[in-house]
């Protein structure tokens, strides 16, 4: 079924969602990480939305014969990457490494899917992350794992992390998260004004030092309202740029919570980050 302007987000994965917002922005990458039941799929529509040729606000519409060939799977471009014997070796590295080297034919994106990430040997993610430093204009790596623990940090950190972790099983209450949005707000905006010392007390006294549901509840209302600024719809006190990267860290950050992180240092991290992407 083609798009159009008025998306139905109750057909969109949460992934799907996600793009769409930095589809809107404007703003791309070259390296992504998905988890989830629905990773393989995401990954085949973010293929799509690289090298549609009839894209709605920057998303695949679905229909167009370069849309039809990557769900098919016979796109020149498509590269699907399995493991041989349940392992990534070097060797896949390097052949992709050649396939990488030459031009995308026709002006096209070049899409790297790598299924099962977290199956790769240290050589292999080793020759993985020189590829991710210096990656080509035409390129896009989308990396699929069901354990990102097992990827290597530095790998990981080249990447856009989307869905990972069980939030799935977990309870967000919406009533809990809406009553957290004006304080949110408030401190959102008062970003600019504040020491980094006032903005770690201002989130300490929201948050608690033991609540770990609300700390869950308050940073899903700051993410709701980063992701409502880059869509246009408030003003906050971020460059597009900065709230794109703001709402990736507080969606990282929810997903850390779930995995009993220490909560007290990753709050200081968290705002002490927010402090610095808000304009000054």
């Amino acid at each position: 079924m083609a798009m159009n302007n008025d998306y139905d987000l109750s057909l969109l994965t949460p992934i799907k969602e996600q793009l769409m917002v930095i589809a809107r922005s404007g703003l791309t990458g070259h390296a992504f990480l998905f988890s989830g039941d629905d990773a393989f799929s995401d990954a085949i529509f973010l293929a799509q939305c690289c090298n549609c040729q009839t894209p709605v606000d920057g998303l695949a519409c679905g229909e167009c014969d370069v849309c039809r060939k990557i769900a098919s799977g016979t796109f020149e471009e498509l590269h699907i990457i399995y493991p041989e014997k349940k392992l990534h070796r070097i060797e896949n590295m390097r052949a992709m490494q050649e396939i990488v080297a030459k031009k995308a034919i026709y002006g096209q994106t070049k899409v790297f899917i790598i299924v099962n990430a977290d199956l790769m040997q240290e050589a292999a993610a080793n020759s993985l992350l020189k590829i991710l430093e210096e990656p080509p204009d035409d390129t896009v790596f989308i990396l699929l794992a069901d354990s990102i623990d097992k990827l290597l940090p530095t790998v990981i950190s080249r990447c856009q992390v989307f869905g990972c972790g069980s939030a799935s099983a977990a309870v967000i209450d919406d009533n809990e998260v809406k009553k957290l949005l004006p304080q949110a707000q408030q401190l959102l905006l008062s970003l600019p004004q504040l020491q980094c010392w006032q903005v770690l007390l201002k989130a300490k006294s929201v948050i608690g030092e033991n609540d770990k549901q609300q700390q869950l509840h308050y940073f899903t209302a700051l993410l709701w309202l980063l992701v409502s600024s880059i869509k246009g719809e408030q003003q906050l006190p971020f460059s597009a740029e900065h709230a794109l990267k703001s709402a990736m860290m507080m969606e990282n950050a929810i997903d850390y919570i779930y995995r009993n992180i220490n909560r007290k240092i990753l709050t200081d991290v968290i705002f002490l980050r927010l402090w610095q992407n808000a304009l000054r």
